[in-house]
């Protein structure tokens, strides 16, 4: 008998029969365990040909499945065939037989219902978790974004379903491939019992075999030009930090890239040179358009009377309590380190409110009052300072226990008029007096002035393991420096990317989430270098530590930072870290008098800058610029100086 093709009505599988003896029988389908009829060819039925041929029935199978590799089949054209005749064989089916039948077909109906929810179902959710998965890799990384709406497609049942061949020209292209098995198995009976179908969960997915096209045929018109099937493109989210951001040109991050020539070509006798290592003078930072100029427009007095329904804050930090009053009233709000050591407190000290229908200012006066400090509106910025620091005073200043063989009162008196204001003494021209005697110092200046004073003295009393003399929050004089406090923050590596021109005010409160260390901004200097809170900035570093990370982005900017007391940053003008003049005290390990001379060699301003030594606490005074700090501590760290 020459084999022939059956059709399983459940699965699209193309089957071949080979043995004569299962005409008639119902046999399972090797692809999907449906039950299939085993038709006899067209050919074999000559008698009732024009009965039509019982359908093929999808059930559980109960037949045993040998499969053998057979020729693919020739291409089947697009009009559909007539149905074959029903065989002798077929035709004498008992009335038993066509209850079995009909039974048979109620099952397999079921099943393939209950199959095709359950993949139904699965390819759904699978779509949804995909859609779901692109729409997160496509939020970008380091702006606020709005939800995306996600629209997801579900695939019903009939969508796994082939289409049909219609009737018409032949030569007409399918869209839609037909699925169908690769291989053509011979069927053969099996006697296993049969198996409930809703235990049989397969997995895998059918394999799709394109329709073949007669040779010579051409397409007809209107149909569409098939589109030959492209590897799927994984979505991945962009990275910047796998790139170096120092060799990204962030002067053209928002500019197509330029086309590159190719080299001229060389011939083999010619030794061809390693191409010479050019350093990078692209920018690691650069502005914005969005200059923030709107500030200057603004009348912070104006501001500051706008009137607030409800402000409700829980200890939270006195620096970004100000950083918040700033962004609520759009005017810069500064505080100076100097004004909060006179106040005895740091950046760090909590602060609470809860306030309604009352204006900014007077919210603003509320928090500052029980610290001693009070803000003053300047053109478009607010200043915070100690309450009545320029009030003169007068106070006497006990200096006996400071005193001794090596420290004379004369010596002491000379050390307050060189590091306290030097040229607000009458020494120097101003109004300050200062009189000194064997049990105290007699001075009349400025609040601010006698603040400097006092501090002086504690620190000096305090690196000498003396008990203190006033009031003052002897905690809040850490003896250590502040250099070598901020040491190990600073020394941290640290990457960040900015490719997007961003608010300078957000950059800076990026820096102090990340390091842990309070940052203070000098907004008034600042705005010498026509920067604001809104101007923005593109800057990217790439694994350099905090200090120098600092130093490249503020830099080109004409800014700088400097470590102060309180373990805080202030972010100010270059010219006030080269120039501005600050008191630091450094306790050593040993004598260090006769090396004092060396370390004026490292300031830039030697004419202005004063370093003293008491011998006494073996005590290093240094009044320098920030700048000249920095060197100092460095060189005195590197000799293992450092008490």
């Amino acid at each position: 008998m020459e084999p022939f093709k059956i059709i399983c009505v459940t699965c699209q599988a193309k089957l071949t029969v080979r043995n004569e003896s299962l005409i008639g029988q119902i046999l399972a389908c090797p692809r999907c365990d449906s039950m299939v009829e085993v038709a006899p060819p067209a050919a074999a039925s000559t008698s009732d040909a024009n009965v039509p041929a019982a359908p093929a029935v999808a059930a559980p199978a109960v037949a045993a499945v040998s499969e053998q590799p057979a020729p693919p089949p020739p291409p089947q054209p697009d009009s559909v065939p007539e149905a074959p005749p029903v065989t002798e064989q077929s035709a004498a089916l008992t009335a038993s037989a066509q209850a079995t039948k009909v039974k048979i077909i109620a099952w397999s109906l079921a099943s393939f219902l209950v199959g095709a929810t359950v993949v139904g179902a699965t390819l759904y959710t699978r779509t949804l978790t995909n859609k779901t998965n692109e729409a997160t890799a496509l939020v970008p990384h380091n702006r606020e974004t709005q939800p995306t709406q996600v629209s997801s497609t579900v695939l019903t049942p009939t969508a796994l379903t082939p289409a049909e061949p219609t009737p018409g020209d032949s030569q007409t292209v399918e869209t839609q491939p037909e699925i169908t098995p690769e291989i053509t198995p011979e069927i053969t009976p099996k006697t296993e019992q049969p198996v409930p179908t809703h235990e049989k969960i397969v997995a895998s997915q059918p394999i799709l075999e394109p329709v073949a096209q007669p040779p010579n045929s051409k397409p007809a018109e209107n149909s569409p030009t098939p589109v030959p099937e492209k590897a799927p493109r994984i979505a991945r989210r962009f990275n910047p930090l796998d790139f170096d951001p120092e060799n990204m040109t962030l002067a053209t991050l928002d500019q197509p890239l330029e086309p590159v020539e190719p080299a001229e070509p060389t011939t083999l006798d010619e030794p061809v040179a390693p191409p010479a290592e050019v350093p990078s003078t692209r920018p690691l930072v650069r502005r914005g358009p969005d200059q923030g100029k709107e500030t200057l427009t603004r009348d912070a007095e104006k501001q500051l009377a706008l009137l607030i329904p409800q402000v409700r804050i829980d200890r939270l930090p006195l620096v970004d309590c100000l950083r918040l009053f700033s962004q609520i009233s759009g005017v810069p709000i500064s505080v100076a380190p100097d004004q909060l050591l006179m106040a005895g407190i740091t950046p760090q000290q909590q602060v609470s409110l809860d306030a309604s229908e009352l204006s900014l200012g007077q919210m603003l006066d509320q928090i500052l009052k029980p610290l001693h400090l009070e803000h003053t509106p300047r053109g478009e910025q607010v200043i915070v300072t100690r309450q009545e620091a320029t009030k003169r005073r007068e106070i006497n200043y006990p200096i006996d226990d400071l005193l001794g063989q090596q420290t004379s009162k004369a010596e002491l008196a000379n050390w307050v008029e060189q590091l306290v204001a030097p040229s607000t003494w009458q020494t120097a021209g101003g109004k300050g007096t200062l009189a000194a005697t064997d049990q105290k110092l007699r001075i009349e200046q400025t609040q601010q002035a006698q603040y400097q004073v006092l501090i002086l003295l504690e620190r000096l009393r305090l690196a000498r393991n003396l008990p203190p003399r006033s009031h003052y929050p002897v905690k809040r004089l850490v003896g250590t420096p502040a250099n070598a406090l901020l040491h190990k923050d600073l020394a941290k590596p640290t990457t960040f990317t900015f490719s997007q021109f961003t608010p300078i005010d957000q950059v800076f409160d990026y820096w102090q989430t990340e390091m842990g260390v309070p940052l203070q901004i000098d907004w008034p200097a600042l705005a010498e270098s026509e920067i604001w809170p809104a101007t923005t900035i593109a800057c990217a570093i790439n694994g350099r530590p905090w200090s120098e990370a600092l130093e490249k982005v503020l830099e080109p900017l004409g800014l700088g930072w400097r470590a102060t007391t309180g373990h805080a940053i202030e972010i100010t003008s270059a010219t006030k870290v080269q120039h501005e003049l600050q008191l630091e005290l450094y306790p050593l390990r040993q004598e260090f008098e006769g090396q004092v001379a060396q370390l004026h060699s490292l300031g830039q301003n030697q004419t202005a800058g004063v370093i003293l030594y008491d011998p006494t606490g073996k005590i290093l005074l240094v009044f320098e610029p920030a700048a000249t700090q920095h060197l100092i501590f460095q060189q005195l760290r590197k000799r293992e100086l450092l008490d």
